[in-house]
């Protein structure tokens, strides 16, 4: 417009002057103009000499080649920069990782495949005890312990103990009158042949129970961390060695020792209840 001649007059008269005629903004004027043309190549500045696929290939390289799990997006930047020689810019590697799904909460550890059925069933009978503690909710008394003793063979219980307090001694006092009963006492080298099964809470780690078992000479058969407490049977698996709390309503005071409940009906039926709950 600025070079346009009016065909009245024979004269230029400009953008600036014809738009204050017009009473039109410059800058619609402008903008209404037609665009350059994009740049052709996409983003500005040189290319890059490893483009994202062959960066996403050196990646999934650097993952597979490490020996550890979890890591981010700053430790493959910088095995690939030392290591490879690959020098790109770190926000790139981390932009390539989360469009990939590569970043650490996406690769979870892998599991290593067990033979382990989560169950330990003996061929015989006394030849493997699990024993195991948990809390019982009484009306009268509160919170109780009870510990109890089952053979894997067929999940039988075998002993119980019923108290306030849940220390290692209590823990043992399933396990001789299991002993009294099966193997007619709690003397020295009574349980040879005999392992036990526990988990590591604090009443079976202590001094005083491991010398106790030992005494006994029942070895002690604790679960790792890759081999699970097993339940003892398959179609009847123990409370006890899932370490679940059983709450009792209806039982008021339960009785602190002894080979039986006490003969008020709502003990003895929490107490039957709870047998055929872990058998």
């Amino acid at each position: 417009m600025s070079q346009a001649v009016s065909p009245a007059t024979g004269k230029p008269y400009g953008v600036r002057r014809a738009c204050a005629v017009l009473s039109f903004a410059r800058s619609s004027f402008h903008a209404g103009q037609t665009a350059p043309a994009a740049r052709a190549g996409g983003k500005r500045g040189p290319k890059p000499q490893w483009s994202d696929d062959q960066l996403l290939d050196f990646i999934i390289h650097d993952l597979a080649r490490s020996e550890f799990h979890g890591e981010g997006h700053r430790k493959v930047w910088a095995r690939l920069r030392i290591m490879d020689g690959v020098r790109v810019s770190r926000k790139r590697t981390l932009r390539v990782m989360r469009e990939n799904n590569l970043l650490s909460p996406h690769r979870p550890r892998a599991k290593t495949a067990s033979g382990h059925k989560g169950e330990i069933i003996t061929d015989e009978p006394n030849l493997m005890w699990g024993t195991d503690g948990s809390k019982i909710l009484t009306v009268d008394e509160g919170w109780v312990w009870l510990f109890a003793a089952l053979e894997h063979w067929n999940s039988e219980c075998m002993g119980w103990h019923v108290s306030k307090a849940g220390t290692r001694f209590q823990a043992l006092e399933p396990i001789a009158m299991a002993l009294n009963e099966v193997l007619g006492g709690v003397d020295f080298d009574v349980a040879r042949g005999l392992k036990l099964r526990m988990d590591n809470g604090s009443q079976y780690t202590a001094d005083d129970f491991r010398n106790q078992i030992r005494f006994w000479a029942s070895p002690p058969a604790t679960p790792s961390s890759s081999n699970p407490r097993p339940t003892a049977c398959p179609s009847g698996s123990s409370g006890l060695s899932r370490s679940r709390s059983y709450t009792a309503a209806s039982l008021r005071t339960p009785r602190r020792s002894g080979r039986q409940w006490p003969t008020s009906s709502s003990p003895t039926t929490a107490l039957g209840a709870w047998k055929d709950w872990v058998t």
